[in-house]
């Protein structure tokens, strides 16, 4: 999905610690930075405060940067990077989707369950009997 391509994308520039561009190399955005952070510790707790001091952004600036990398908030960013990556765990894991709801950052599974099938329409359970 493309939101799995921005994550790709930014964490491969995020690693190399640049970007090229038409030859050019510059250093990683602030932006980029914070969702680098995302990736790394999207099964921890995860405030606006943590990716403001990561990024050395001001809240309205670290938002702003979200929006203009991701279209989406920091927020519904960390949420939509969990759920895809949960997602990913349901379909190519046989783990217990309580194990994978604790470890992308859920608090238990019912909230799992329920943010997972508000954004994909379908259930952790049905997801995985169907992407077997």
């Amino acid at each position: 999905s493309e939101i799995d391509a921005v994550c790709l994308i930014i964490h491969l520039s995020s690693q190399a610690g640049t970007e090229t561009i038409k030859d050019r190399t510059l250093p990683v955005s602030a932006g980029v930075t914070a969702l680098d952070y995302v990736a790394e510790h999207f099964g921890e707790k995860i405030t606006l405060e943590d990716l403001t001091k990561v990024a050395g952004l001001s809240r309205t600036a670290l938002i702003a940067e979200f929006k203009k990398l991701t279209d989406l908030t920091p927020n519904e960013y960390v949420l939509k990077y969990r759920l895809t990556t949960a997602k990913n765990y349901l379909a190519t894991t046989n783990r217990k989707i309580l194990d994978i709801a604790l470890d992308c950052g859920f608090f238990d599974s019912a909230h799992f369950c329920k943010e997972f099938k508000k954004a994909f329409k379908i259930t952790p359970k049905d997801f995985r009997m169907r992407h077997r």
